[in-house]
């Protein structure tokens, strides 16, 4: 099931040609511009397992860390990490034998020498991400990196168009791109389903809330609601406009936590877009969400609506005299997207196959940097920005 899900993911970037997911799936063939040969054998494929490193082990490296170690495709060589108090940890998280080492960043430079390395998996903080990247890639490494590829537009760039020079694979890892819902979403926005889109609507938030520590060293805006968290909503919503321009941008904040309130960091956003086709978007994200993991994504056409609600914990109904009940949603991240951090990392071994090129372009990804750089204007002047 994973790989005809991939698979329909992928060919979901230009599915407007085709009138289902599963058309677009035959049509992968004509995506392998940057195609590797791969060795055969009395006609069979032989597939290359594929030795790579990691940089960083802390939040989420955890997640990405478990599907590394369950793709077969993936030989894991290395872990690099600034806090040595984690090495302990994670070994015994993911009962890693000696087999894999582990690296302080002072290490790095040796380490990418090695000619029998294939690629490197960044999920570092995101101001480690543009040197690891570029540094990565200019030692012949193709990379797989957790968003943002780096904390501004200009750095963003510098990172695909050193992947360009080099002839290397650059995959920036926006989870929700590679989950089902969420490709319905775009499917039926892509296939004309919904006529003229007028409008989307996002909803993030978070369960549980993240560590103080985290909250206030997340990214360097300001504004880390948008820029760290809030990006993903950016993302849906460039992805189903087809990275076109928007006119404006409106970013309203406030601090609901005392602690917070010390470092200026907002916990609670609503935000607003506007197309010059007329297209409306309307966000809402904030920190904390009692009830569990709210993540939703809406789109409203002259021809009908395409909404992806929230799984829950189990499909299961239960009503009776006294009414209905259904299990809570889903705690946090990574059981909620569970299959598509499995399918980000499988479509990464894609990419370094040939198969297929990175579902997130050079030019989708800058557009996502544009519009959070004008999201966190708009948040420090209290004004509408245009673009």
């Amino acid at each position: 099931m994973l790989s005809k899900l991939r698979l329909g993911l992928l060919a979901s970037r230009s599915c407007a040609k085709f009138n289902s997911v599963q058309e677009g799936i035959l049509s992968l063939t004509a995506l392998t511009n940057n195609k590797r040969e791969l060795h055969t054998e009395n006609g069979r494929e032989i597939k290359k397992q594929y030795s790579v490193g990691l940089f960083g082990c802390g939040r989420i490296a955890g997640v990405h860390l478990k599907n590394i170690l369950r793709n077969r495709r993936l030989d894991l060589k290395w872990i690099v990490e600034q806090d040595q108090d984690r090495f302990q940890e994670v070994k015994e998280q993911f009962v890693l034998g000696d087999e894999i080492k582990f690296h302080l960043p002072s290490d790095r430079d040796q380490l990418l020498s090695d000619k029998s390395l294939d690629a490197v998996i960044v999920v570092s903080p995101t101001n480690t991400h543009t040197e690891y990247i570029c540094q990565s890639l200019k030692q012949g490494k193709a990379v797989f990196t957790e968003k943002p590829a780096g904390e501004s537009v200009s750095d963003i760039r510098t990172c695909y168009e050193t992947a360009e020079d080099k002839g290397l694979t650059l995959v920036t890892g926006y989870t929700r791109r590679f989950d089902a819902e969420f490709c319905d979403v775009k499917n039926a926005v892509d296939n004309g389903v919904l006529g003229k889109l007028q409008c989307i609507k996002t909803t993030t938030r978070d369960s549980p809330k993240p560590s103080y520590t985290f909250l206030k060293t997340a990214d360097s805006s300001g504004c880390n609601i948008l820029a760290d968290l809030g990006v993903h909503d950016i993302d849906m919503i460039v992805w189903l406009t087809k990275a076109q321009k928007p006119e404006s941008i409106f970013i309203n904040c406030h601090v609901q936590d005392d602690e917070l309130k010390e470092c200026g960091q907002p916990d609670s956003m609503a935000g607003m877009i506007k197309y010059p086709d007329g297209t409306l978007v309307t966000m809402d994200v904030f920190r904390e969400s009692c009830y569990g993991y709210d993540i939703r994504l809406e789109a409203f056409g002259t021809q009908g609506m395409a909404m992806a609600e929230n799984p829950r914990e189990s499909s299961t109904i239960i009503d009776g005299i006294g009414g209905g009940r259904s299990r809570r949603l889903f705690n946090s991240f990574p059981q909620r997207f569970e299959a598509p951090f499995e399918a980000e990392i499988a479509h990464f071994v894609d990419c370094l196959d040939g198969k297929t090129v990175p579902l997130i372009t050079k030019d989708e990804s800058l557009r996502v940097a544009e519009i959070i750089e004008k999201g966190v204007q708009s948040y420090k002047e209290k004004r509408l920005v245009m673009f």
